[in-house]
């Protein structure tokens, strides 16, 4: 069994639990020690249990967490390069927790995991494609001004994708956020939104991808309904509809109970999320 769990999503925290085989990877942590521990623990997981913690990037929202759970657990953290020098640096990582370098391709017991460059003013932001033992595919790309090639090559043919779904265009442009900051949000450097997300879904469907998980939304700039309803309406003149080409879900800005598991058969489960 495969299970992708979005704990926390958005400008406030973002924290994903990636699980196969007895390995458990925490991708990114973005909230206190202690939310995480309690997220991990309504789904039976003890945050000593996981494997290691693999950061995108070094922004406060996706490395909150960070320096106290590795002072109490001591779990390895894996990062690129420019971004494990910059967490050292800055004392992000307590003392002699194991750091290990991203580079390529990372072969884990159960899982072989694929770190791709995103674009984001970050000094070293990544993706990531992660395969399982049993042939599953799971793409992991938030926090990017733009869909590149690398990113586009790296989600294609995934069965479930996790993409940034962060802002609409309209809010953002009335809203109260200052100009530069607009700017910096809407650069291909920034973060992506609804629009593109959309047209990266269709692209994504075309390649074989069949469940997304829209991720990272802004709470001032953004709602999930609006997010979802984009997608479809837009994915919709293209004659793809939601429930029989693909499935489309909101991750949540704080845990409520959601998991993605990826297995057979396909059902709801009420109270426990989706099992594809």
């Amino acid at each position: 069994m495969t299970r992708v769990i979005p704990f926390y999503s958005g400008s406030s925290g973002n924290c994903l639990l990636v699980e196969h085989g007895g390995e458990k990877l925490l991708i990114d942590a973005g909230m206190s020690c202690k939310c995480i521990t309690e997220a991990l623990r309504q789904v039976d997981v003890e945050i000593a249990e996981l494997s290691g913690i693999f950061v995108t990037h070094e922004h406060s929202d996706h490395i909150k967490g960070l320096r106290i759970i590795t002072k109490k657990f001591g779990i390895p953290v894996f990062a690129t390069e420019p971004v494990a020098r910059y967490l050292l640096s800055k004392d992000h990582i307590f003392g002699d927790t194991p750091v290990h370098i991203l580079e390529d391709v990372l072969d884990l017991s159960t899982m072989r995991l694929h770190p791709f460059k995103t674009s984001h003013d970050s000094v070293g932001s990544v993706g990531f494609r992660i395969s399982t033992d049993n042939g599953r595919e799971i793409g992991i790309a938030t926090d990017l001004g733009r869909v590149t090639d690398e990113v586009h090559a790296a989600l294609c043919g995934c069965g479930l994708v996790v993409l940034e779904s962060n802002y609409d265009q309209r809010m953002l442009e009335c809203g109260p956020y200052p100009y530069m900051l607009k700017r910096r949000i809407m650069s291909a450097r920034g973060h992506l939104s609804n629009d593109d997300c959309a047209l990266e879904l269709e692209r994504l469907i075309g390649s074989g991808c069949t469940q997304f998980i829209l991720a990272h939304l802004s709470k001032e700039n953004n709602l999930p309904d609006l997010a979802f309803q984009s997608a479809v309406s837009y994915l919709e003149g293209r004659e793809m509809r939601e429930g029989r080409d693909y499935s489309l879900h909101i991750a949540p800005r704080s845990f409520a109970g959601r998991q993605f598991v990826l297995g057979e058969p396909e059902r709801v489960l009420t109270g426990q999320g989706l099992v594809v």
